[in-house]
């Protein structure tokens, strides 16, 4: 019996070096096999992207399609808030914003160092940190989009930027350090004290949206009652970005693929398989 001498290695027989190699191969043939499967279908989802009508910037016909249920289509145009929105610790205004909440807290985490002896030893401490305590938004009842108002219940916007807090209230302004508002003040934290992040989307910006056109309105294509995705560039950066993220499906599918034939080799040869020996 030959074994080859390094490491994992040497535990490797020629014999099993050699099924693993045709595992491999037949692996590598299933995977691809599945892998076309999954891009045909990508390929067929994107289908009503390009199929899609498209209008830029084109207000009559943006009307026209919505009056006459013209169905899916990619609308750039601007999109604008008359009534906006805004909070007392802050002076700008928007048409949305988004509070992200972060509370001061303590737990326990298992760090491992060295004892005198130079030996590993596992010790528990108590860490106090800023964790992530959820988050709360705020929206215009009422949004601009070409020239037609619509409720602000039919967008998912994704443009929201980082607002730069300040305010015309002492005692407010006395809170804020860092860009984030403090609950109390931000000299000395504890235990339950809480911060705030604030984030907001403009009261004019141009993006893009697919939606599906029909009686006078516009609807996720996806189910009427879900929200219509905002993209924030034009119709050709909609469909580059649809184009660059085409292949991400296949990328996880290969690494998890191949993982799983990683795992399933170390079982095979840890097994000690005598048969295969040679």
């Amino acid at each position: 019996m030959r074994r080859y001498n390094n490491s994992f290695l040497s535990e490797i027989s020629r014999g099993e070096a050699i099924i693993c190699v045709i595992a491999l191969i037949i692996w590598t043939t299933i995977g691809i096999m599945i892998s076309n499967s999954i891009t045909y279908h990508t390929i067929d989802s994107n289908q009503k992207y390009y199929k899609a009508l498209k209008f830029d910037q084109n207000h009559d016909a943006f009307e026209y399609a919505m009056r006459t249920s013209s169905g899916d289509a990619l609308v750039y145009g601007d999109f604008k808030t008359e009534v906006p929105i805004t909070l007392p610790e802050m002076t700008g205004n928007y048409t949305a914003i988004r509070v992200v909440t972060e509370r001061y807290e303590e737990h326990e985490e298992v760090i491992e160092e060295k004892d005198r002896d130079g030996k590993t030893v596992k010790k528990v401490v108590k860490v106090q940190e800023w964790e992530s305590y959820g988050s709360k938004c705020y929206f215009a009842d009422k949004i601009l989009f070409l020239g037609f108002e619509f409720d602000n219940s039919k967008f998912n916007f994704t443009n929201f930027e980082r607002i730069n807090l300040t305010s015309e209230n002492t005692a407010i302004y006395t809170k804020i350090w860092n860009n984030k508002l403090y609950d109390n003040n931000h000299i000395s934290d504890r235990i339950g004290d809480k911060r705030y992040s604030y984030y907001g989307v403009p009261l004019e910006f141009n993006a893009t949206i697919f939606a599906n056109l029909k009686d006078n309105s516009i609807y996720n294509p996806s189910g009427d009652v879900k929200k219509i995705e905002v993209f924030n560039g034009t119709i050709d950066e909609y469909m580059k970005n649809l184009e660059a993220t085409k292949y991400i499906p296949n990328i996880i599918f290969f690494i998890l693929w191949y993982i799983v034939y990683l795992g399933a080799a170390y079982f095979f040869v840890i097994q000690r398989n005598k048969w295969a020996d040679c």
